[in-house]
């Protein structure tokens, strides 16, 4: 079902015509701000559904319309095509907006792991060997980067990082296992 939207003539916005985009915004703006809206409203950033449409109308005009040139008629209908320009400039918007994580430095002191606080990580008996043990220990608890734990060892970064890697597959199996902690 061809809507209004899919009749506007593309030539008459590529050369600027003023009574096309009129034309053109009236018929595309309710339709791009639903897309807009649903792509940002469940991130919390509802407010800047406004900016995202402008941009998308930006972008369509920029550059002597190098972006409206792209769309190809014979492809599909331009209500289409526009719907997959909005929502892409919808996830760019959120992407570029993404909150950072909060560094661990401000992380409130409960959160804070064991071993940060300066006690022993309680580990199971008999499932890690005694190498593998002392390794974890000193990775976790020491924070030795893993050269350091070679020279102290005397052997090699990669045999301290496996060693690392078994114990770490031997924990995870072994608590993957039990129904309470």
């Amino acid at each position: 079902m061809e809507t209004p939207l899919d009749q506007i003539d593309v030539a008459r916005l590529q050369r600027g015509d003023a009574a096309a985009w009129r034309e053109f915004v009236r018929a595309a703006a309710p339709r791009l701000r639903a897309i807009v809206s649903r792509a940002l409203a469940p991130a919390g950033r509802a407010a800047d559904v406004p900016d995202v449409l402008q941009d998308v109308f930006a972008r369509l005009c920029h550059d002597d319309f190098r972006v409206l040139r792209t769309f190809d008629p014979r492809k599909g209908k331009l209500s289409a095509w526009l719907a997959v320009l909005t929502a892409r400039a919808g996830v760019d918007h959120l992407r570029k907006h993404r909150a950072a994580p909060a560094p661990l430095e401000h992380a409130p002191e409960q959160a804070t792991p064991a071993a940060v606080a300066g006690q022993d990580i309680p580990l199971p008996p008999d499932v890690l060997s005694p190498q593998q043990e002392l390794i974890l220990r000193l990775c976790y608890e020491d924070d030795l980067e893993v050269a350091e734990i070679a020279a102290i060892l005397s052997t090699e970064p990669q045999t301290v990082r496996s060693q690392r890697h078994k114990a770490l597959e031997r924990l995870r199996a072994f608590f993957a296992g039990r129904k309470y902690f």
